[in-house]
């Protein structure tokens, strides 16, 4: 299992080295205004992109038959074009969901469109891969996204322009490339040979028909958590109100990310064919050193994030940094829960899952409403949202390990 973890961290820490690296050149090439317009632009896609699948991505890494695992891939190919097609038909008719000050940005559906379909196919193709083991695959492919990706906001940046499109086109390029890599892998044991056998198909699905029911609304909840106040600041802020906060959670997410999905790949392939007495034991060594990795950069952050950014980025930059050291409590727990969540999605604690997150969204986003409307303060705003969420994933992690202590 470790050597699985490391392979998938090196790439991902590796892709988030290069993009924290490069941030302090994007930052002095880019203002806060062009963050915040690509933020609320890149929110819309990744709720999309969540959701895209309908959660049956993770049944091609549960289901033990080859053939049925890739009958389900290709079954979330057509469901990603299904959700492309949507959202981006809900950002035509709805302009509303994107406020009137980021339509500046040219193109928007099309931006929408093909980022959710990217996000949904490289979903599809790493769950394929994780499935077979090729975890060092996925690590390749995510890093060199992040490289061309950094390379396309610098060049075209400095050469074309710096605007809010070239920061979304750097970012679809950071998930088209790893899609082209894993596609000349995964893509060929995904062809249809022969005669398509769809009633199988749709048995598959019905089959794991739990995850779209329970599995898909947690999935939708979890992106919402985390994009909520992206809207919420478009709404009542400027545009560089939501640029400080999309750098400092840029900076606070992306090694998180890289640890959380190295992690939660190889933990679910682990955890779902340990016995059920070894589960809590496990559950517990793997919750306590996240914990200990993440606990001295947030603490760092905690204490000195206004005067890292301000060095680091520029003085512009100097409220986002404030903004990251109000988000450290929460970014530890976030990193702390990720091995709960598989333990939970392989018991099927589906139902939990799904009440535990529309509880957590509507208590954080009214503190965060709340927080706004009587301090008119965001930073006040954004400090109620990091502790209610931190206070929240302790309750969500003894409830993983009162559920593998007693099961």
């Amino acid at each position: 299992m470790l050597k699985n973890i490391l392979s998938l961290l090196l790439g991902s820490a590796g892709a988030q080295l290069v993009a924290l690296l490069a941030a302090p050149l994007i930052t002095r090439i880019y203002l806060p205004e062009e963050f915040g317009m690509m933020a609320t632009v890149w929110a819309v896609i990744g709720l999309g992109g969540v959701v895209s699948c309908f959660a049956y991505e993770r049944t091609i890494v549960l289901e033990h038959d080859k053939s049925n695992a890739q009958n389900l891939a290709v079954m979330c190919f057509y469901m990603v074009l299904f959700s492309a097609v949507s959202v981006s038909c809900l950002i035509c008719f709805f302009e509303f969901f994107i406020y009137d000050k980021y339509f500046t940005i040219d193109y928007v559906v099309f931006f929408v469109f093909v980022g959710v379909l990217l996000f949904g196919i490289q979903k599809t193709l790493d769950f394929s891969a994780t499935r077979e083991k090729k975890f060092y695959l996925i690590a390749i492919s995510i890093l060199s996204g992040s490289v061309i990706g950094v390379l396309w906001k610098i060049v075209v940046g400095i050469w074309w322009g710096a605007t809010a499109e070239v920061l979304l086109l750097g970012n679809l390029l950071g998930v088209a490339v790893p899609v082209i890599l894993l596609w000349l892998y995964a893509g060929k044991g995904l062809q249809c040979k022969g005669r398509v056998d769809w009633p199988n198909r749709i048995g598959l699905l019905r089959r794991y028909s739990d995850f779209p029911k329970k599995q898909m609304p947690n999935a939708m909840l979890n992106a919402l958590q985390q994009q909520a106040p992206v809207f919420l600041l478009a709404a009542y802020f400027s545009p560089e109100i939501v640029g400080f906060y999309g750098l400092a959670t840029m900076v606070l997410l992306r090694p998180v990310s890289a640890l959380s999905n190295a992690v939660s790949r190889v933990y679910l392939q682990r955890i779902s064919r340990l016995a059920h007495e070894e589960v809590y034991n496990d559950l517990v060594r793997v919750t306590i050193t996240l914990a200990l990795l993440a606990a001295p950069g947030c603490a760092l952050l905690f204490v000195f994030g206004e005067g890292l950014f301000t060095s680091l980025f520029g003085e512009k930059w100097a409220d986002a940094g404030y903004m990251a050291s109000l988000l450290a409590p929460w970014v530890l727990m976030v990193v702390a829960k990720v091995p709960t969540t598989q333990v939970l999605i392989v018991r099927r604690d589906l139902r939990y899952i799904l009440v535990f997150n529309i509880i957590y969204l509507i208590v954080r986003v009214s503190a965060l409403v709340v927080s706004i409307h009587i301090t008119q303060d965001v930073f006040t705003a954004i400090l109620v949202f990091s502790l209610v969420g931190f206070v929240a994933n302790i309750i969500y992690v003894r409830r993983g390990i009162v559920v593998t202590k007693y099961a």
